[in-house]
Parts: C-alpha cells; structure tokens; sequence
C-alpha cells in the first residue's frame, strides 16, 4: 500500500513494494515535455515581451555584478 505521499503524486507500488521507476520516469519526461511546448508557444505568441524580459534580467545581472565589482575593488585589502 503507498503511503500519502506516494498517492498525492501517483506513484505506485508493484508486488515486490518497489516503486516503478520507469512509470515515473514517463511521468517526468511527459511533464518536462509539455513544459518546454508550452514555454515554446509563449515565446512565440509574445516575442516581444521576452526579448524585454531578456534585456531586463540581464540588464540587472551587470548592474549587480559591476556593483559588487566596485564595492570590492575599494577595499585596501584587495590590493594587499
């Protein structure tokens, strides 16, 4: 018998209370596909909202970088 755990995300247990790796091996695979068709679709549907969401993370990501550079490069013991 599972346990709850085991109910709430539909593993099953066969005869030899092993749990049956390739039924949610499948299960993987068919939701990570279904996530990458529909991640696909929206940036299809909406390239100009992600090429703006792009820009922005990356946009960020130097600020925080050339922050963190600068915060560093101040300190005496840097150059020690």
């Amino acid at each position: 018998m599972a346990n709850e755990f085991e109910k709430h995300i539909g593993m099953e247990r066969d005869d030899t209370n092993q749990l049956k790796a390739s039924n949610m091996h499948s299960r993987a695979e068919d939701q990570m596909n279904q996530t990458t068709r529909d991640a696909r679709e929206t940036v299809r549907e909406n390239p100009g909202t992600f090429t703006t969401l792009a820009l922005l993370v990356g946009t960020i990501g130097f600020v925080v970088g050339w922050v963190c550079g600068q915060s560093s490069a101040r300190s005496d013991h840097y150059w020690r």
